[in-house]
């Protein structure tokens, strides 16, 4: 099955995990593109989410991870280097 190409704000800030509130707030700061339809139709592309995914990847990184977090890190071979 094929992937979507525009979400909605509500399928979107599911997908990342957030509020809705919050992805309209980082929409406002420009952190994540939208393309808007009406006033108030505000929708995303599937590329931008990805996109936005991840580069915030690589933008973040826990500062003390929990036991859970640090084995999994150790299982997949990543490191601080």
């Amino acid at each position: 099955m094929e992937k979507p190409l525009l979400r909605t704000s509500k399928e979107t800030a599911e997908m990342l995990g957030i509020s809705r509130s919050t992805l309209h707030r980082w929409v406002k700061a420009g952190k994540i593109p939208c393309i808007r339809i009406e006033q108030n139709s505000v929708y995303f592309t599937t590329d931008d989410i990805d996109k936005f995914i991840e580069e915030s990847r690589t933008r973040f990184k826990p500062i003390n991870p929990t036991p859970q977090l640090k084995s999994g890190i150790r299982e997949k071979g990543i490191t601080d280097e």
